[in-house]
């Protein structure tokens, strides 16, 4: 599910930058694909939770995976949400704006695969690395915005198209916070439980 999101995110891109409207039809169609995993998953998740009545550990390890699956839903409706922009973007990007696009979306792409994996391989400094991320994502959000406000300024007739991008590129600083999401929430899976500081013994 997360590599299927992860290709979403991608296509979605490419999508806007070359203005391939099929392309975009393409990421609303895997959407379907990934809530039929995202149900399979829950599914699965709920029913390890009736069966085996788990406890301590392994609870804290399902209801964080419970967690990962709705971040990845939501990082897919982001991409989907990029690709329905497609029709409304096309020939109407300018050129430094589609550099900008690609450049934030290999970002939060390469955030959101790290972040995936760190659900298999958990690693503290990983963790740090993709908040770390998210905050170089956020900054080049930030420039973006100022990017396509002095477009605005100099060409205030095509307000319009130019708040356009503004809602594509805002579509994948987005997905950032999903890649923080999933790390905190992994985060804190691996974090040691208030009770294991404590020595049964201990007065």
């Amino acid at each position: 599910m997360g590599g299927r999101v992860v290709e979403m995110v991608r296509l979605a891109v490419d999508a806007a930058i070359t203005d391939d409207t099929g392309l975009a039809q393409r990421v609303v169609e895997m959407d379907d694909e990934v809530d039929a995993m995202e149900r399979n998953a829950l599914e699965q998740t709920v029913l390890v939770v009736l069966k085996e009545a788990p406890v301590a550990g392994d609870l804290r390890f399902l209801i964080t995976t419970l967690g990962v699956i709705g971040e990845l839903e939501k990082a897919a409706d982001k991409a989907v949400k990029l690709a329905r922009k497609v029709p409304k973007l096309a020939g109407r990007l300018p050129a430094e704006i589609k550099v900008r696009l690609k450049e934030l979306g290999d970002m939060s792409r390469g955030a959101l695969a790290a972040t995936i994996r760190l659900y298999t391989e958990y690693s503290a400094t990983t963790v740090e690395e993709l908040i770390h991320a998210d905050d170089l994502i956020d900054n080049a959000y930030r420039e973006c915005r100022q990017l396509v406000q002095e477009m605005i300024q100099r060409d205030p007739d095509q307000i319009e198209r130019y708040l356009v991008a503004l809602e594509a590129l805002h579509t994948l600083e987005h997905v950032g916070d999903q890649v923080v999401a999933i790390a905190e929430r992994m985060q804190m899976l691996h974090s040691p439980s208030p009770s294991s500081d404590s020595s049964p013994d201990a007065s």
